[in-house]
């Protein structure tokens, strides 16, 4: 399993800590990790302790547990009213009644990032990978596979084609690396949501240009600035279907 980023704070009511066992242990094989407290000094007349206040502070993604206990808890309301309050947030709902694996799964591959690239290109490739995993996301990096390259790396892209993001890296160095059209041409058989990133000054050639005609493209500087890294997870988590704002 890839250690590739990703924490999600899950909000729940402690009588339901079997369930929300069951939701953890989901998200650690899928390379997530998550965040719960089962704090039994807590009751629903307590304020929010200062650690798990810092925290909500520090996460970007929630998962709210919803259920008759959840419902019945002030401590579960303040929790979510202190989330609701912070500019930023974004959050999953996963009911008790339902199928929880499927809906782990599902909230899982909405979080998951492929960027494809020329390893001429890997510095840039770095900072978007780690500015994403700031941001909680999972991002595939072919840097840590040791066998079965190709199939992983077609593994990697029908992953993220089912409601993931697949991010083409186009540069002076990526037009004219097969491989990087392979993926792209790939992605888009698969149907996954492509984002193209123009790096620097490029001559796109009638190859790219049919694959781009559809999509919406963002740019960014051969040394990208802080600016344009925001911008590329910004435009990612304004196309994210979740239940949340």
């Amino acid at each position: 399993m890839q250690k590739y980023g990703g924490w999600v704070f899950i909000s729940h009511s402690h009588l339901d800590i079997e369930i929300v066992r069951k939701i953890r242990n989901k998200l650690e094989s899928s390379g997530y990790e998550p965040l719960m407290f089962y704090l039994k000094c807590l009751n629903d007349d307590d304020e929010i302790e200062s650690l798990i206040k810092r925290e909500i502070d520090e996460r970007d993604w929630f998962i709210f547990v919803d259920s008759e206990n959840a419902a019945n808890s002030k401590w579960v309301k303040t929790e979510r009213e202190y989330i609701y309050s912070l500019e930023g947030k974004k959050w999953f709902t996963v009911n008790v009644d339902g199928d929880i694996d499927f809906q782990i799964e599902s909230i899982i591959k909405h979080l998951k990032v492929f960027i494809s690239y020329s390893y001429k290109d890997r510095n840039i490739f770095n900072m978007i990978k780690d500015k994403l995993i700031e941001h909680d996301f999972l991002v595939f990096d072919d840097g840590l596979i040791d066998e079965d390259w190709n199939k992983k790396i077609a593994d990697g892209i029908k992953d993220v084609s089912k409601n993931g993001f697949f991010i083409s890296l186009i540069s002076k160095n990526s037009i004219k690396n097969h491989e990087v059209k392979d993926e792209i041409v790939y992605a888009k058989r698969c149907g996954a949501t492509i984002i193209p990133v123009i790096v620097g000054d490029v001559e796109i050639s009638n190859f790219y240009y049919l694959i781009l005609s559809t999509l919406q493209t963002l740019k960014i500087d051969s040394e990208p600035s802080e600016e344009q890294l925001n911008g590329i997870v910004n435009y990612i988590m304004r196309n994210i279907d979740y239940k949340g704002r």
